[in-house]
This record gives C-alpha cells, structure tokens and sequence, in this order.
C-alpha cells in the first residue's frame, strides 16, 4: 500500500473535515434562530397588553371582526359556527 504524501494527505483531512464543519456550522446556524426566536415570541407576550389579549380571544370566538382598520361588534352571528361573506342565508 503507497502512504499519501504531504499534499495530498491534508487535501484527504480537508475532504473528510469540510463536511463535517458545514455541518456543525448549520447546527449552530439553527440553533440561534432558533433562540432568537424564542426571545422574540417571549417579548410579544411580555408586551402585549390585557385589552389587546381579550379583544383577540373575541376575534378568534368570532364576536368581533376587522372592519376597515378597526375591530367592531359582529352585525350578525354566524350560522352553525361558519361565516360567509356575501352568501344569502
């Protein structure tokens, strides 16, 4: 069996090894999204205020709705749960 020389020896080390820290490189890539996001979604609970948190959970239950650039009361409740917009009842 031939030993590689010099050069070719570290060109085989750079082979094995290039993969290997792109590798750790992404890991470490998500793990810090990954943080940072975390710390984003805490700051947004930690700032949303008790007005705001109630008017979504009205949203979301359907008796309020997003009238232009405003919320207002529901004119009329929704049918089996559903709303349709410009369908007749």
């Amino acid at each position: 069996m031939k030993m590689l020389s010099g050069k070719t020896y570290w060109k085989a080390w750079l082979l094995w090894l290039g993969p290997i820290a792109f590798v750790f490189l992404a890991f470490w890539g998500m793990v810090r999204i990954v943080r940072i996001r975390r710390e984003d979604a805490k700051a947004r609970r930690l700032a949303a205020s008790a007005e705001s948190l109630a008017c979504a959970k009205a949203f979301l239950r359907g008796e309020v709705e997003y009238v232009d650039g405003g919320f207002a009361a529901r004119q009329s409740s929704p049918k089996n749960g559903v709303q349709t917009r410009g369908a007749s009842e």
